[in-house]
């Protein structure tokens, strides 16, 4: 692996059951029942509602291998997962515009890496010219991890999350990952033979 630099990213994971109500979840918190899923809840995403969950996982830029993954319910923020899906040992960081963060700008600085995060434009600010040519350059770079996301999606049918409960999805999640880093490594020792080395 080159750990070139790592692409962070997140995808919504719907939850086959429904939302809940608080009070449905209050009296599921007292009698748990294994058939209503009670670890997912909704979020909004381009002015729809998502019930279900967030797969997180940082990328190898260079072999597109998935180094890091967590798993949330789909409220959570994608920023809050950067620090779980960095190594430390890559040269560079990106991400769209839900991982911009002051925090990780400076810990880019302190390890030397490159930081490329999309610009985010702000309540009357606008982008400027520069800013939006430099994320269109930034987003060929980052559309890489959209390939992870597809395999997964139809490759591994995980489309929607069947099992009623976190830890079983988490699961199949994290087996869908391994399954690309399995792929994905085949893929590349079969390059290798053909370019003789």
């Amino acid at each position: 692996m080159v750990k070139k630099g790592t692409i962070v990213d997140a995808s919504i994971l719907p939850s086959s059951g429904r939302p809940l109500s608080d009070k449905k979840r209050q009296e599921l918190a007292a009698e748990p029942s294994p058939q209503i899923d009670t670890g997912a809840d909704s979020t909004k995403k381009g002015g729809t509602w998502y019930f279900g969950y967030k797969g997180h996982i940082g990328v190898d830029m260079q072999s597109k291998l998935i180094r890091k993954a967590t798993f949330t319910p789909a409220s959570v923020h994608d920023s809050t997962q950067t620090e779980e899906l960095i190594s430390y040992d890559e040269k560079a960081l990106f991400g769209d515009k839900a991982y911009v963060d002051g925090h990780h700008k400076h810990s880019a600085r302190h390890y030397g890496w490159y930081y490329g995060v999309l610009d985010k434009a702000k309540r009357n600010q606008p982008l400027s010219g520069s800013q939006k040519k430099r994320n269109r350059k930034l987003n060929s770079v980052r559309a890489a991890v959209e390939h992870t996301f597809a395999w997964m999606k139809t490759k591994a049918n995980l489309v929607a999350k069947r099992a009623k409960n976190q830890t079983r999805n988490r699961l199949r999640f994290v087996f869908a990952c391994i399954g690309w880093n399995l792929s994905r490594a085949g893929f590349l020792l079969e390059k290798t033979k053909s370019m003789g080395r």
